[in-house]
């Protein structure tokens, strides 16, 4: 356009130009249209133009780019509320110093053999997994970061999560430092598969692109093949998810991770009807109606037997799954502190997750020993 309006100028002048004091004018002029002319060019702040060179297959957050220089992670909306926001991270090199801040990264770069790169965590003592070194260092919780420590581990990036939105805090003190970090969003993804590709944007980050593609697929070609064999199955049993947590008791969407599983597992939840993306507390009246309806009861949070059940809840003691036995909890897998390795491997390894669930479900269907849940006695 600059160059357009400067060229146009020029021949006006030209064509007018008959006597001899114009001919000054004309020099000025060209020397003003060339001062334009650069100032246009070297003015252009436009964007390059991504191109993607890896779309998910089930995520909605993410996605792999190139700007034609570096490789980029494309995170978009990662947390609950975050509207059409995105971020990048360019990936001009492979992290090799990783600082996490929750359980299901330390899970995702243990799948693929990096837990090497893992320098910090935020609740050492809550991690599952056994392969982290002996150096790794506990940097603290949220608003309780140690920044000091942070900074002492020299890491290439800092790997936060927020469920409702960005702590402008955490984030302007981390840029003050000269530190890079990112939000990841999985947990934001409402399918199993979706939450386990993420694996492939931790792959591109270590610059394991193409391995964490492969493993993906063999995790998600494992899933695909149990739910097809579930869908098979004629019968739905009826499931009743979570138990009271500090006196309310929260029950997730239709559009959620455990909502998902029980369907993939060929099962009906019986508290179907919301489809916000956030869990609701439901009054305890509620509550046991739908518990009298369900087959199985699932995920009774810090209850961890039968009679613990009893014991908290008296009215729900003869209840049809309590009266059959078939009440079932996520915690098989937990560690001496509580930390939970359903929440963190069983993020990653979706296929092991579904399992379980059609064990449980179906257990004529599959010859499977539970992983991650246990049967309460």
């Amino acid at each position: 356009m600059c160059a357009f309006f400067c060229f146009f100028l020029a021949f006006w002048y030209f064509c007018i130009s008959e006597h001899a004091k114009m001919r000054f004018t004309k020099y000025i002029l060209s020397v003003i249209c060339t001062i334009i002319c650069v100032a246009c060019a070297t003015t252009d702040n436009s964007t390059p133009e991504l191109t993607k060179i890896y779309k998910p297959r089930y995520a909605k957050g993410f996605s792999i780019a190139t700007n034609g220089t570096d490789t980029l992670i494309v995170i978009i909306n990662p947390f609950q509320g975050s509207g059409n926001s995105s971020e990048q991270i360019v990936l001009d090199k492979p992290m090799q110093r990783i600082v996490c801040t929750s359980s299901s990264h330390v899970a995702f770069l243990d799948k693929l053999g990096e837990w090497g790169r893992i320098v910090g965590v935020s609740g050492l003592r809550f991690i599952t997994t056994q392969n982290l070194s002996s150096a790794v260092r506990d940097i603290g919780y949220d608003t309780s970061l140690d920044y000091e420590a942070i900074v002492a581990l020299r890491s290439d990036i800092v790997l936060l999560y927020g469920i409702t939105g960005q702590n402008k805090a955490i984030c302007s003190k981390l840029s003050e430092l000269g530190l890079r970090y990112a939000y990841i969003g999985e947990h934001a993804e409402v399918t199993p598969l979706a939450k386990s590709e993420w694996l492939v944007a931790f792959g591109y980050m270590c610059g394991e692109g193409d391995k964490a593609v492969a493993v993906f697929d063999s995790i998600a070609s494992r899933y695909s093949s149990l739910a097809e064999q579930a869908s098979k199955c004629e019968e739905r049993p009826k499931v009743m998810l979570n138990a009271p947590y500090q006196d309310i008791w929260y029950v997730p969407s239709d559009d959620s991770y455990m909502v998902s599983l029980i369907a993939d597992a060929a099962g009906e939840y019986v508290c179907r009807g919301d489809s916000s993306h956030t869990s609701r507390p439901i009054d305890i009246e509620t509550a046991y109606r739908k518990v009298q309806e369900a087959d199985i009861w699932l995920n009774t949070n810090q209850m961890g037997s039968l009679q613990e059940i009893r014991s908290s809840l008296p009215r729900f003691a003869n209840v049809g799954a309590m009266t059959s036995g078939r009440v079932f909890n996520n915690t098989r897998r937990t560690n001496a502190a509580g930390g939970s390795d359903f929440w963190e491997s069983g993020v990653v390894d979706a296929d092991i997750v579904l399992k379980d669930m059609i064990e449980i479900l179906h257990p004529e269907l599959l010859d499977h020993t539970l992983y991650y849940y246990k049967q309460l006695q």
